[in-house]
């Protein structure tokens, strides 16, 4: 495989070197080299072709193998995992709806992008621990792969903080014509999220959501609520994402007895 130099102009430049080259496998998979369950080129081999390091490669390697896409057989080397028409989250992984998108080799897109300030409900200001009636910024969308309607979310965020990092509300709604991703957005302005803490639940469609959504009314979503956090342990992101529950697949990597200390 011929490594090919990929255009970071629309990614945060504070992507790391294993970021990036996990791009490019990523890229060469749903390019077609790596033929279903394909084995991947030696470490060696991939480690010249992307010109990275053997240690840079595996922790690549390891980001593919959190989003499903490859798998380590001991003795025999990593495979590409048999693709399905299905978005694959990996819960020991935090990934937004663009990257779970991506990493299922479609084109992620928005539609019925709605941007607004408003005064936090009482459950918003508890949650991401915000003074009463504080103000937060609401963006409502419909999440699309390859044009077809995948979920729709609600990121709420506070506009105290929005504020310091200079995204105001003209801004944010500027960058999401672009920029789809929250998690991207906020990182290029200097916001990192180390981690989050998510509740999965089946839930049934709203008469909107089922119509936002193109499904029959009553039709069954997955739930994904999230609180999100910088390594400080401030709040900065509450996202509700309403699933389309036949196109997602929830993977959990659970240790066994023998890893346990």
């Amino acid at each position: 495989m011929e490594a090919k130099p990929r255009s970071l102009r629309s990614l945060p430049s504070s992507r790391t070197l294993p970021d990036r080259a996990a791009d490019d496998l990523r890229e060469a998979i749903r390019g077609g080299l790596f033929d279903p369950h394909g084995r991947l080129p030696s470490e060696p081999t991939l480690a010249t072709q992307l010109a990275v390091s053997r240690a840079t490669l595996r922790h690549a390697i390891s980001i593919l193998e959190e989003e499903g896409l490859v798998t380590r057989r001991q003795g025999s080397g990593t495979f590409v995992v048999e693709p399905v028409n299905r978005l694959r989250n990996n819960l020991n992984a935090n990934f937004g709806v663009t990257d779970l998108v991506e990493a299922a080799g479609w084109q992620p897109g928005t539609k019925n992008l709605v941007v607004r300030e408003h005064i936090a409900d009482r459950a918003m200001t508890q949650r991401l621990g915000l003074p009463p009636r504080s103000k937060v910024v609401s963006v409502e969308r419909v999440r699309t792969a390859d044009e077809r309607a995948v979920a729709y979310t609600l990121d709420h965020l506070p506009s105290a903080m929005l504020r310091e990092h200079n995204l105001d509300l003209e801004v944010f709604e500027s960058a999401f014509s672009s920029e789809q991703s929250v998690y991207r957005l906020l990182e290029l302005h200097g916001v990192t999220v180390h981690h989050g803490i998510a509740t999965v639940k089946p839930t049934v469609a709203t008469e909107t959501q089922a119509r936002l959504l193109a499904l029959p009314p009553g039709a069954l979503l997955l739930l994904l609520d999230q609180v999100d956090y910088t390594a400080d342990g401030e709040a900065v992101l509450l996202s509700e994402e309403y699933h389309v529950a036949d196109l997602l697949a929830v993977q959990v990597y659970r240790k066994g007895p023998g890893s346990r200390a």
